[in-house]
């Protein structure tokens, strides 16, 4: 029997407290990445690496799993020079084996590239990441859930969020 068949294992009321605790707490700065987006806007991610650390070190390797429920195609078509568009969406769940569970969707596209199995390898593997990530971020704010604050997220930018801010300004408790 796998996890998402029901099986569930409690925390201890210790293990639950200092995983919530460090769910509380806004990511590290030094983990938030950027890049440029939609009409050349900056956005703030957690990368997918960061995020499976994160939950590995606060649910523990072995006590959540993911299952990718669903993938479409959305549309693969090919340029006029020869090569290949190809955007995937991704829908998966997240379990925690203490029965917490989130499904999310995930977006991945590969735009302009020369080989067609290329393309599809690079949207699938964007669209699992993302939807990985876009799940595990509800659980809190240490898996990414505080880079939809506006507050942090222009705080980060800036460069101006010391841990004591983190704490005071924009995550009051």
């Amino acid at each position: 029997m796998n996890r998402s068949e029901g099986v569930q294992i409690h925390f201890s009321e210790n293990e639950r407290n200092m995983s919530e605790s460090k769910l509380e707490d806004p990511i590290n700065i030094e983990h938030v990445a950027k890049r440029k987006g939609p009409g050349n806007s900056d956005l703030s991610y957690i990368e997918h690496f960061q995020a499976v650390e994160n939950a590995n070190e606060i649910f523990g390797a072995t006590r959540w799993s993911c299952e990718i429920k669903n993938i479409r195609i959305l549309y693969k078509d090919q340029t006029s020079n020869g090569n290949y568009n190809v955007g995937i969406s991704a829908c998966m769940k997240v379990s925690l084996l203490n029965g917490g569970q989130h499904e999310d969707v995930g977006w991945g596209d590969a735009q302009n590239m020369k080989k067609l199995g290329d393309a599809y390898e690079k949207a699938y593997k964007t669209a699992v990441s993302d939807a990985r990530k876009r799940c595990l971020r509800v659980f809190g704010n240490r898996l990414g859930n505080c880079l939809y604050n506006k507050n942090f997220v222009k705080s980060v930018r800036n460069g101006s969020l010391s841990k004591k801010q983190q704490e005071k300004d924009v995550f009051p408790k």
